[in-house]
């Protein structure tokens, strides 16, 4: 079975990893900005 190679799902794929990227980054600082906001610096 040959392997697909398309380079439109090449970029889809991209794009769904960049999409996913930035989810990520997001919960990640809004995690340490709760963190930060309830326990302060302390």
């Amino acid at each position: 079975m040959k392997k697909i190679t398309d380079e439109r799902l090449k970029l889809q794929n991209l794009k769904n990893i960049r999409v996913l990227f930035l989810f990520q980054s997001a919960g990640i600082i809004g995690i340490l900005a709760y963190d930060f906001i309830t326990s302060g610096l302390g």
